[in-house]
């Protein structure tokens, strides 16, 4: 347990239900620093794959699946658009 404590272990999935449960807390309120850790990385990516696929609409290269990758991405992440361009 001391190891999951200080960092020096990730408990399996099933381990982090069963200790979410025993403890009456959330996931999130288990692994909070690596839940924002994850989060950062994903919203960089989406920034990236969003920069990529507006440039092929852009140029004109743009085919159905451009097309509806970025309406996706718009229509679910549309509120990252507000924070891509912080630290």
């Amino acid at each position: 347990m001391c190891r999951y404590e200080q960092g020096r272990r990730l408990p399996s999935l099933r381990t982090a239900l069963a200790l979410a449960f025993i403890f009456d807390v959330s996931i999130a309120t288990l692994f909070g620093g690596m839940q924002s850790e994850v989060q950062k990385k994903i919203t960089e990516r989406i920034s990236t794959l969003r920069s990529e696929l507006e440039g092929k609409h852009s140029s004109g290269r743009v085919s159905a699946l451009t097309s509806r990758q970025l309406r996706w991405l718009n229509d679910h992440h549309d509120h990252l658009q507000i924070n891509d361009h912080q630290p």
